[in-house]
C-alpha cells in the first residue's frame, strides 16, 4: 500500500508525494516529470535540488519554437534521458505540465509532447511495494512516428554534495586474463590525474569534493548493475540490469558519473535498441536507502571493503 497527495515543493511548483509510511518520493507535475525527493519520512533528501537553477541550456531558434520556455533545465533529482545525447534533441524543454495516473502496481508520470520529440513518447513509472525502502523506477519510451530509432534509456540521478560514490570492479571472466573486462569512457573535460576517483582492485570510488568545481565524468561497463553513494548516515543503492551480450553507448557505457562543485551524478543505461514505429522499450532501476550506524567518512579501503560487505 502506498499514499499519494498533491503538494507544492520549494520553487519547483506543484508535485505529487509518494509513501508507504518509511520512504517518500516527490515527483514534480508542475514540469519535467523529475524525481526531486527520495528519503526515509522525516528524514534527509539525498537527491540534490537545483533550487537556484545553476544547470541549464538555453533553446535559441528564429521560429520561436517554446517561446518564453526555451530553457532545458536539468532541475536536480532523477530524470530519463535519451542517449546518445544531442543537443537540442535530447535536451528539449520541459517545462510543461505532466499528466500523471494510478496504475495497479504504482503511478505513471507521462511527460508532455514537445515540438522536438519527433513522435517519441517518455514516461516514468514508480512502484513503492510493501514497507520497506525499496523504489522502483521503470523508464518508458514509446515511438509513435513512422520512422525507426536508434536509441538507449539513461536513468540519471543528481545526489546531494559531499558524499562518495562505490561501484564494483567487473569479475575476471577469463582466467588467463587474455582477454580485458573494463571499458573506461572520459568525457573531454576529464584528466586522468583527478583527485576525486580512485581504482582499486574489487571497487571504483568517486568522491563529490565541493571545493573542487573542475568538471570530470565517466563511463565504464559496469556488469555488476550496482553502484552505492554513501552520504554521512545515508546510503543510496541503485541496482540495474547489464547486458554484456548487448551493445552500449558511450563507447560501450552501461553506466555513468559526474561531478563537480555542487553534486554528483549517477547514469544507468539501456542497451542500444532499434525502435520501430508503435513499438516501446523500457529500463529497470530499483532503489533501496539505507541508514547507517555511522556517519564517518572513508579514511582507507579497507574501511570501503568493509562498508560494502556489510551492505
Amino acid at each position: 500500500m502506498f499514499n499519494i497527495r498533491e503538494i507544492d515543493y520549494k520553487n519547483f511548483g506543484k508535485c505529487l508525494e509518494i509513501s508507504n509510511g518509511i520512504i517518500k518520493a516527490v515527483v514534480t507535475i508542475s514540469i519535467g516529470p523529475r524525481i526531486l525527493d527520495f528519503s526515509f519520512i522525516n528524514g534527509k533528501n539525498i537527491l540534490f535540488n537545483d533550487e537556484g537553477r545553476i544547470y541549464q541550456h538555453e533553446y535559441a531558434d528564429s521560429n520561436n519554437t517554446y517561446g518564453e520556455n526555451n530553457i532545458f533545465y536539468f532541475y536536480g533529482g532523477h530524470r530519463l534521458e535519451l542517449v546518445p545525447r544531442t543537443w537540442p534533441k535530447t535536451m528539449s524543454p520541459d517545462n510543461e505540465p505532466v499528466v500523471y495516473s494510478k496504475t495497479d502496481d504504482g503511478i505513471l508520470f507521462i511527460a508532455p509532447s514537445l515540438p522536438l520529440s519527433e513522435g517519441i513518447e517518455l514516461s516514468i513509472k514508480i512502484i513503492i511495494n510493501g514497507k520497506d525502502s525499496n523504489l522502483m523506477v521503470v523508464h518508458n519510451l514509446k515511438n509513435n512516428s513512422n520512422e525507426q530509432k536508434i536509441v538507449a534509456l539513461g536513468g540519471t540521478t543528481q545526489l546531494n554534495s559531499g558524499g562518495t560514490l562505490i561501484i564494483p570492479q567487473n569479475k575476471l571472466q577469463d582466467e588467463k586474463e587474455l582477454s580485458p573486462n573494463k571499458a573506461i569512457s572520459l568525457w573531454p573535460y576529464s584528466k586522468f590525474d583527478d583527485t576525486r576517483i580512485h581504482f582499486y582492485r574489487n571497487f571504483i570510488t568517486l568522491k563529490q569534493n565541493p571545493d573542487i568545481s573542475r568538471r570530470f565524468k565517466f563511463g565504464f561497463n559496469n556488469q555488476s548493475g550496482v553502484c552505492v553513494y554513501k552520504k554521512d548516515d545515508l546510503a543510496f543503492v541503485k541496482n540495474f540490469l547489464h547486458n554484456s551480450k548487448a551493445q552500449y553507448p558511450d563507447l560501450n557505457s552501461s553506466f555513468e558519473a559526474y561531478t563537480d562543485e555542487n553534486m554528483l551524478e549517477v547514469t544507468s543505461l539501456s542497451p542500444l535498441w532499434s525502435v520501430a514505429p508503435n513499438e516501446s522499450i523500457y529500463h529497470a532501476e530499483n532503489w533501496t536507502l539505507k541508514k547507517l550506524d555511522s556517519s564517518k567518512p572513508f579514511d582507507t579501503i579497507d574501511d570501503i571493503e568493509n562498508f560494502m560487505k556489510n551492505l
